[in-house]
């Protein structure tokens, strides 16, 4: 029987190499202060569904998963659009617009992760804490309307990277990571029992 050739020394020195390269080139677009907090950062396919995969593998399923991530960030909105009209600014449907999609497979700009908006909505549907890095919006993301476990910030904190102004990244914080600052529009529309997640978190903030 005929064997496939085993990756050489060399071939797998290099191909490290170029993975380290390649995280080092992300982290240098990530705020100076929490560089020093990044343990790792894990690429994903580039294909238009970047940020949806980095969500699908950061909560535990396989990247592949993407399209049901666009699914149920879809019927999370449909589900709640009174309180989504008012963080879309009335923008529900192009929000909606942008996680359809009439094909598998790659995706035009149009159709790619959009931050802040969904970031309230992958917050509050999965209930996690949710922290994005990139050049100009660094920002954390808490549930519009769920109130904070005693353990959320060891086990449901997800970071993620936009990086080359055109891809999303998996990011891995170490535990005393000081969080991005929340917005006023979480501050305006979480609910009342949810408000003590900023107090909670405080002194990462």
């Amino acid at each position: 029987m005929q064997r496939g050739r085993q990756p050489s020394q060399s071939s797998q020195r290099s191909s490290r190499q170029q993975s380290q390269s390649s995280q080092h080139s992300f982290k240098t677009q990530f705020p100076t202060y929490i560089r020093l907090y990044i343990e790792d950062i894990v690429d994903v396919v580039v294909d238009g569904n970047c940020g949806f995969r980095t969500i699908a593998a950061l909560l535990g399923w396989t990247e592949e998963s993407w399209a049901l991530v666009r699914s149920q960030l879809d019927k999370e909105i449909g589900l709640h659009k009174d309180v989504y009209s008012n963080v879309f600014d009335d923008n529900v449907e192009s929000v909606r617009n942008s996680l359809k999609i009439s094909k598998l497979g790659a995706q035009g700009k149009d159709k790619w992760m959009s931050l802040p908006d969904l970031g309230y909505v992958i917050a509050t549907l999965y209930n996690v804490i949710l922290v994005s890095l990139s050049r100009n919006l660094n920002m954390t993301f808490f549930p519009l309307n769920k109130s904070p476990s005693k353990e959320t910030f060891v086990h449901s904190l997800l970071a993620i990277g936009f990086v080359n102004e055109n891809h999303w990244v998996q990011i891995k914080l170490k535990s005393d990571c000081p969080l991005p600052p929340t917005s006023q529009k979480w501050k305006d529309f979480c609910s009342d029992t949810t408000k003590s997640w900023e107090v909670a978190y405080m002194q990462h903030v």
